[in-house]
This record gives structure tokens, sequence and C-alpha cells, in this order.
């Protein structure tokens, strides 16, 4: 089929439909394998090395789990070390970083609509694009991305799974529930509300790798001093009328 390889499985019950498998040959030995008809994600298959590579022996009663190694996409990569450099900058210059940010935020939908995305690493790096997007379609979807992560050997992206969740209900008007996110809000003062501190405990806080209560306190009061010493320095300098 094209640059593809199908395989058809007959399924002998009444009425049944054929089990059918495409496999396209990816780089470094590696073959995608699709299960037309379903809405799983493609398998990975690794081409076997002899004398390495065996089957067995195997335990009766054990439990066996397909072990998933999931390639990296190298400009998935690049992309994000460019959105993390230009926010390591000193007086970050948002009119050039923000017009950066969409392009390569939508870069990244392109990935993944071609489904060149498969990795922890690459949907943990997608996660933080979309944090950096605009509006609540962006936030969640990084949310998901992050999910993703998770689930394919990318424990550090619980974070980003807690920070998108709160980014996306305060978008959408609703209190953030885990405390991830600050503001300075214009002449104001540093605050995390609209925030619902009574919904979750501290120790689900600690599963989510977000910091407690009393943490967030000391995290929202050192911001506010930041702020405070910012704006007397530039008051120090600016000229006398």
């Amino acid at each position: 089929m094209g640059d593809d390889l199908e395989l058809t499985f007959d399924d002998p019950r009444p009425g049944a439909t054929p089990d059918i498998f495409r496999l396209h040959c990816l780089a470094d030995g590696q073959v995608s394998a699709m299960y037309q008809g379903v809405a799983f994600e493609p398998f990975l298959l690794g081409r076997a090395v002899p004398g390495k590579d065996t089957l067995g022996p195997w335990t009766a009663g054990g439990i066996y789990r397909q072990k998933m190694d999931y390639p990296t996409n190298a400009e998935m990569s690049a992309i994000f070390k460019a959105d993390q450099d230009d926010r390591r900058r000193p007086n970050i210059d948002w009119s050039v970083v923000g017009p950066a940010d969409a392009k390569r935020k939508a870069r990244t939908q392109e990935l993944r609509d071609a489904s060149a995305l498969h990795s922890g690493d690459d949907f943990y790096h997608a996660a933080f694009l979309f944090q950096h997007g605009d509006g609540p379609g962006d936030y969640l979807k990084a949310h998901l991305l992050a999910m993703i992560a998770v689930a394919r050997g990318k424990p550090k992206a619980v974070w980003i799974a807690s920070a998108t969740l709160d980014r996306y209900l305060q978008s959408i008007g609703k209190p953030q529930v885990l405390g991830t996110q600050y503001s300075i809000p214009r002449g104001g003062a540093v605050t995390q509300e609209p925030y619902d501190k009574a919904l979750v405990s501290d120790a689900l806080r600690q599963a989510l790798r977000v910091p407690s209560l009393a943490e967030q306190d000391k995290r929202r009061q050192a911001l506010a001093d930041e702020v405070a010493a910012e704006a007397k320095a530039q008051t120090a300098v600016s000229p006398k009328p």
C-alpha cells in the first residue's frame, strides 16, 4: 500500500471484520504498526538483535508488559530549548518573544498533527509550548499533553500538568485549586486569586509536585519583596521632575 505494508487477518467469528495492521518503516530499524479502524496510538517495533533479544522463558501465572521505547523528536527538543532560552534572558522583550512563541506553538501543532511526537519528552516539551499560548484552549491542550507525557514515562511532567490545570481554570474565570499561578495586577500586590485553597489537601499537592500552602505563602511574600525592591530601585534612578 504505497510505502506501507498492510497485513490482514481474518476473524473466524460470525459477522466479525478482519484485523488490519499497516506497517511503516521509520529511521534506525524501527517500524510503526497501526491497528486500522481502532483509535490506538501506533505500536513502535524495533529490529531484534540476534543473540541479545530472546523470548522467554515464561513463568506460569506471570504478568508480562510490553516495553515501550518511544523515540524523541529532535526538532521538538530544539523548539522547547528556544522557548526556555528566551525566558532565561534578562530584561525579556515580549514584543519579540510573543511572536516567536506563536511560531513555535504553530510548529508544535503541526508536529502533533503529523503524529511526529512520540516520547514522554516530546509531550512534556509540547505541554510547555501550549502553556505559553493564549486562552483556555491552549491551556487545556497543554494539560492533556502533560498527562500523555506522564503516561509515557516522564514523571517530571506531573508539575506542568498541575500548573496547566490551574492556568486553565483561572482563564475560564474559575479559582485555581493547586496554587501554581501568581500574578501582579496593575498597581496591586502579588496574588494567587482566585484560589480555592480548601478543595485540595497539602498531601495531594505534594503528590502533584506542588508546594504546600505554607511554602506558597513564603513564595508569594518573596515575589512581593522582589517587586518592592525593583520599584524602589526604579524610583531611586528616576530623574526628579
